[in-house]
């Protein structure tokens, strides 16, 4: 009767063991089963921790320390109404700046154009805003930073000539009547961007319809009626 006994005992000793097999089995199966995707502390469970892109059960050694958060981020547009030569902007040119906080907390966006500084109105998960650039050229910085004291930056250099080229020229010869000349005429001129334009690129004349070609030094104009255009 005994022996009886410890033979049911022995029994339901090893039914316990593979009872404790199975539910480790079925809490290893559920916490794989929850490693989801996630990028914000919501797209998770409420027993559930968002931790490196996964949703993972708070039972995890990784969730310790509660879900981690994530800097925010920000991009950057250049927008120019009139787009030059060699990446000039010869119109209304802007830094259009968009940042996202994914915890959904607030995001506030500032930074400097070339030393000056400038910041934008803060938002609850997200920001933007629109700044002006002024003439020449220089540098853009921005940072977007998020309530959880993390941040994310970034540059761009931008170029911006509104200001028309100044073409100067002089005519040198013996002055007759009626706008004539009595000798032969020399022609010289020059052109300037005025500060902080871009500079001078090309300086091209056109005589008497010829086509155009490069103006440098002085013309020499003999007997006739001229057409002369000059171009910067």
């Amino acid at each position: 009767m005994q022996a009886k006994v410890f033979r049911k005992q022995s029994k339901w000793r090893k039914l316990g063991l593979v009872l404790v097999v199975l539910m480790f089995l079925v809490v290893s199966l559920s916490q794989r089963a929850v490693a989801a995707k996630c990028s914000r502390r919501w797209d998770c469970g409420d027993k559930e921790c968002c931790h490196a892109g996964e949703c993972l059960s708070k039972r995890d050694p990784r969730c310790k320390g509660g879900t981690p958060t994530f800097p925010p981020t920000i991009s950057a547009s250049l927008i120019c109404s009139l787009w030059g030569n060699a990446g000039w902007c010869t119109g209304v040119e802007t830094l259009d700046l968009n940042a996202t906080e994914p915890q959904g907390n607030t995001v506030l966006i500032s930074g400097d154009i070339s030393g000056n500084p400038f910041a934008c109105p803060s938002g609850a998960g997200s920001a933007s805003c629109s700044v002006p650039l002024p003439e020449g050229s220089g540098v853009a910085n921005f940072t977007a930073t998020s309530t959880t004291g993390k941040s994310a930056s970034g540059s761009t250099s931008y170029y911006l000539d509104t200001v028309q080229p100044q073409i100067n020229g002089t005519l040198t010869g013996t002055a007759g009547s009626n706008g004539w000349y009595i000798s032969p005429v020399d022609v010289s001129a020059s052109a300037s961007d005025p500060s902080p334009g871009s500079g001078i690129a090309t300086f091209n004349y056109n005589l008497n319809g010829g086509g155009w070609s490069n103006f440098s030094g002085t013309l020499n104009l003999t007997d006739g009626v001229h057409s002369l255009s000059l171009q910067a």
